[in-house]
């Protein structure tokens, strides 16, 4: 007598596996794009709020013909510091994001990248 077998279709575990190993590397890929996205964004955000702030203090010496002693409230911010050696008659600025530090000064309102002196 002779044994007929069905012919059983699906996957083999190979292809299981190729398969989960694919969409592995595309979601470590996105995550990856992902993160760099959300650093670019919040450096941005810091530079804004860096520039507002230097702003903010400007308009303060011209009306009271000196700086500030704290970063005035229409814009202060969580992230923008006020250094220590700042005085009524210059400023400086920082704020850091992702290890990196911003700053701004009253000859410079553009954030650059360093530390306060």
């Amino acid at each position: 007598m002779k044994m007929h077998y069905k012919k059983i279709s699906g996957f083999t575990i190979v292809e299981i596996l190729i398969t989960i190993t694919v969409i592995s590397i595309l979601v470590a890929i996105v995550i990856y794009a992902g993160s760099n996205y959300i650093n670019r964004t919040n450096e941005q955000t810091l530079k804004a709020e860096l520039t507002a702030a230097a702003g903010a203090m400007k308009n303060y010496y011209n009306e009271e013909g000196e700086y500030p002693s704290s970063i005035p409230a229409n814009a202060d911010s969580d992230r923008v510091n006020r250094h220590s050696s700042s005085s009524t008659t210059q400023f400086c600025l920082y704020g850091s994001n992702n290890g990196t530090t911003f700053k701004v000064t009253n000859t410079n309102i553009i954030p650059v990248v360093g530390a306060c002196p």
